[in-house]
């Protein structure tokens, strides 16, 4: 029997049922195997946990890389490929050093939604506490993760964005693999003068600049409404939003969160630095009209837009304003089915067949 096993740090989470291969492979196993001709796919951290019978409690504030932190990790990743000996091994993100002694004689895979080592002030912004306290966790994390690429893994990433960033730090131009999108449970219905700013509540995804623009126009003036949408990441950050007159919708069900999404007319991403842009990309699948930052470390904005091809940037608050005003007074199209047409290619379909040729 072939067999390939998985280590990813997170499968699931409240707002996306699948985040990119993790969330395909346990949603689906089956059509996977199928698809690449593998008996038996296993699955970690939670089931393995379960059967390997290790300590995996996270801190109490779980960060991106909380797993790795945890007690019994190094014991836990060794346990875990000795029980079921796979052929093959998939990581998401970065390699735990504690499978190094694991990786010779067998197909090694990484699925890349962006790597630690690349998360430098070129790509992500931090205040003086925020790059202190990231200065302490990087020289912990250079021990637990393998900071150079051994020979023969297979790397793909999740936009041209983190494709670069993989070439930059590990001299590999990898396969571009764009995750697929959740889809909604919410028919389509009616679109009000409602504006989100999705993604987690922390000062990179620049929601307060979103808010500056929607505010400068005065739109409420015409009952326009903004919110912002996304789980907490920084306490402080959704405080000052409150405090700023900012309506803050925090962790939000799946259920609410499509319940905005159906409703919303236009969607703003203010951030500077994205990935790849997942939930810019269900909104837009709920048929709202985008407006990104023209950014080139914007996965948003180079591939999701395509730079302009399917959606308007905007260069700074200011121009976000004009763009804002426009929509207010019917100056620019709000065209939802053209949204929806451009965030069908993140089909669940299409991910398999790019998925297939990866792999094979």
């Amino acid at each position: 029997m072939k067999l390939c096993l998985q280590l990813a740090r997170v499968l699931q989470n409240d707002l996306h049922q699948g985040v990119g291969l993790a969330g395909y492979l346990a949603d689906s196993p089956e059509s996977l195997s199928r698809t690449h001709g593998v008996d038996n796919w296993s699955f970690g951290p939670v089931y393995h946990s379960e059967r390997v019978g290790v300590d995996m409690t996270l801190p109490v504030k779980l960060t991106a890389y909380g797993l790795l932190m945890t007690r019994g990790f190094k014991f836990f990743v060794r346990k875990t490929i000795e029980d079921f000996e796979p052929d093959e091994l998939w990581f998401n993100d970065d390699i735990p050093a504690a499978a190094a002694p694991f990786l010779e004689g067998r197909r090694v895979f990484l699925y890349v939604h962006f790597p630690f080592m690349a998360r430098t002030s070129e790509y992500v912004s931090k205040s003086l506490s925020e790059a202190a306290s990231e200065w302490v966790v990087r020289r912990r994390m250079e021990r637990l993760i393998m900071t150079k690429l051994p020979a023969g893994v297979t790397v793909i990433a999740n936009s041209t964005v983190t494709a670069e960033a993989v070439r930059r730090i590990w001299g590999v131009s990898p396969m571009v693999l764009a995750p697929y999108i959740y889809e909604s449970a919410v028919r389509p219905q009616a679109k009000e003068h409602l504006v989100v700013s999705l993604g987690a509540l922390q000062s990179q995804k620049r929601h307060l600049e979103a808010f500056t623009g929607f505010k400068a126009v005065e739109m409420k003036q015409d009952h326009w409404q903004f919110k912002v949408v996304g789980h907490s990441r920084d306490s402080g950050y959704a405080r000052t939003l409150r405090a700023l007159g900012v309506g803050v919708v925090e962790n939000p069900s799946r259920q609410v969160m499509d319940g905005y999404l159906a409703k919303a007319m236009i969607v703003v991403n203010a951030a500077t630095f994205e990935p790849f842009g997942l939930t810019l990309c269900e909104a837009m699948a709920n048929g709202c009209q985008p407006l990104v930052q023209i950014s080139e470390v914007s996965g948003s904005w180079t591939d999701v837009l395509e730079r302009g091809r399917y959606g308007t940037g905007f260069r700074d608050t200011y121009h976000l304003r004009e763009l804002l005003g426009g929509a207010r007074y019917g100056a620019i199209s709000i065209d939802p089915e053209a949204a929806r047409a451009r965030a069908s290619s993140y089909s669940r379909e299409d991910f398999v067949q790019r998925l297939r040729t990866a792999v094979n």
